[in-house]
């Protein structure tokens, strides 16, 4: 879960810098499907949040709040002035190399399937039936979280798996690797 701290100290901080992302192209439709780490599940809907961010809330968070301070997951729309920011203790993937693109910042425990988060405007070079989702679109990523992430070719950490290890960033995938990922949860 993203701490009110990080979140506030992250947003005064871009805002700051001035590499304020442009307005979101659309609004990301439906919702998403929140990991527990106990393997339970919550599907709640996308809120607009600043500078054309997308957040999600899981209602479990025992926060007064249930604003984007809390959520649980944040979308992030291309940035003119370079890379969509990744903030101390998000797991970010990307949806073009060097970590550009629209951003998709996955919260404590992961979330399991891709396919169920709305992506405006992702194209897959491999899977044209993932387009509008971020299933299969995953080109870049960063951990800059303290603990070890997993993503995997099939949802639900099913398939081929690839860790993500505390701190580590990796400006392109493999061509393999390519737009492949379903799922990114904690493992290990």
């Amino acid at each position: 879960m993203i701490g009110k701290k990080t979140f506030l100290a992250a947003i005064a901080v871009v805002a700051t810098m001035g590499s304020v992302a442009p307005v979101a192209q659309a609004a990301p439709n439906g919702t998403v499907t929140l990991s527990h780490a106990d393997r339970s599940t919550v599907t709640v809907p996308w809120r607009a949040g600043p500078n054309g961010s997308w957040y999600a809330v899981d209602p479990l968070n025992k926060n007064k709040s249930n604003g984007v301070e809390n959520a649980a997951v944040v979308m992030r729309p291309p940035s003119t002035s370079g890379s969509a920011p990744c903030f101390q203790g998000e797991v970010c993937i990307y949806q073009d190399a060097n970590w550009q693109g629209w951003a998709y910042a996955i919260g404590a425990s992961g979330v399991d399937e891709l396919g169920r988060s709305a992506c405006p405007g992702c194209q897959s070079s491999h899977h044209p039936a993932s387009n509008g989702t971020w299933n299969d679109q995953m080109t870049s990523w960063k951990n800059l979280s303290s603990r070890r992430f997993c993503w995997t070719f099939d949802s639900y950490g099913l398939g081929e798996t690839h860790f993500m290890e505390a701190g580590w960033t990796v400006p392109q995938v493999t061509d393999h690797e390519n737009d492949e990922a379903s799922s990114v949860l904690l493992c290990g």
